[in-house]
């Protein structure tokens, strides 16, 4: 899988950035989700999105897919304005696996992965199909789920084919809202190690995490929010210190430094109480 995403990614010549957004704001209800939001994400680098439940990290995720038209603001893909882009062209570039992964009828978990290459029906790219396909369920090591319906696989089966089928659509920006969240330690590293290698292979990778030393170990930058701002940007080593995740989190935690270049360990303080 690695070998043919990374002749694909070969193909690309993004804008810089290959996804942007400015100024934008989103109000649910009465309730300011996202406010004045301005970010970049370029080729090249894992960008991991932190911050405490409803700080807006959703929001954010689904106005760069395209899901949520902000209320205010732009968001650009590949240089283009987000809105000017046809779906199909928004999809051959830009790939989103959502937190929760439902089918509306029984498919096979083969066919839902089939589903990521709609986007090249037509085009020369069609040809590959089979291999792209076959190569992403042997990656994300559901091959021999491949006749089984997808509503009868359990949470971390249907996140592993799920992620199989955005491998399989084969763009520059992979926009990932936890997706770990299903998975055992293993599939967690295989999700994590592989969005690095995309990365590192030419595209830009945008993820929502919780566990904040995954988060610290496989990002290159973090986007942490809080309140529906940007509390801080910077590597994990500028972004993961006690004193700001203590802040934001409202609950002391605790950092500690590993130097073998994996990235600090995160820990919430516990037993204040003495119990």
């Amino acid at each position: 899988m690695t070998d043919y995403l990374d002749e694909v990614l070969a193909t690309i010549t993004p804008a810089a950035p290959a996804i942007e957004i400015t100024d934008v704001s989103v109000t649910l209800g009465d309730r300011l989700v996202l406010d004045s939001v301005s970010l970049q994400f370029d080729v090249g680098e894992v960008v991991v999105v932190v911050g405490p439940n409803g700080a807006g990290k959703s929001t954010l995720l689904a106005v760069l897919a395209g899901d949520r038209k902000p209320d205010s603001g732009e968001v650009f893909l590949d240089g283009n304005p987000l809105s000017q882009l046809r779906p199909v062209e928004q999809s051959r570039l830009r790939a989103v696996l959502l937190q929760e992964n439902r089918t509306s009828f029984p498919f096979t978990a083969k066919q839902v992965v089939q589903m990521g290459r709609r986007p090249w029906r037509g085009t020369p790219a069609e040809e590959q199909d089979e291999i792209v396909i076959d190569s992403a369920m042997a990656y994300t090591e559901v091959a021999h789920l491949a006749h089984r319906t997808f509503p009868t696989l359990s949470g971390g089966e249907k996140a592993r084919t799920s992620f199989a089928r955005t491998l399989a659509q084969g763009t520059m920006v992979h926009i990932l809202d936890e997706p770990t969240a299903a998975l055992d330690i293993h599939h967690q590293e295989i999700l994590l190690e592989q969005a690095k290698h995309n990365a590192r292979s030419g595209m830009a990778v945008i993820v929502v995490l919780h566990d904040l030393t995954c988060a610290a170990a496989y990002a290159d930058r973090i986007v942490m929010l809080s309140h529906g701002r940007v509390r801080a940007v910077g590597s994990p080593r500028e972004v993961m210190t006690s004193e700001l995740l203590s802040e934001v989190y409202e609950h002391p935690v605790e950092v500690i430094d590993r130097n073998d270049g994996s990235g600090p360990i995160i820990v919430p303080v516990r037993n204040r109480l003495g119990g």
